[in-house]
């Protein structure tokens, strides 16, 4: 089975492009990414520094464009990225990983 097996969800990713004084100037969004979400809460230290709640890891493949600042939309609720991992095998990076609050 390859790993694209295993992506049995979808979710849409929303990006805010922002103006120079950074403000949001607009946004897109890409729906039907496949995805994995394995619900669990757990503390975790975000980006920032500070320590929020997780309540989801999201299984993306390895050429998913996340940043912090991206929205996962999950049904009709947006959550935000807290961590994002690229995990790797022995030569590469296999898949991406977000921890959404």
């Amino acid at each position: 089975m390859s790993y694209d097996g295993l992506l049995i969800n979808t979710c849409s990713l929303i990006y805010s492009a922002k103006d120079k004084w950074g403000n949001i100037a607009g946004t897109a969004v890409v729906t039907g990414v496949k995805c994995r979400i394995e619900y669990g809460t757990r503390l975790v230290t975000d980006y920032k520094g500070e320590q929020v709640v997780s309540i989801a890891t999201v299984f993306f493949r390895k050429n998913a464009a996340l940043e912090h600042d991206t929205l996962v939309r999950i049904g009709s609720r947006d959550h935000a990225i807290a961590q994002i991992f690229e995990e790797q095998d022995s030569v590469a990076v296999h898949h991406k990983e977000a921890l959404i609050t």
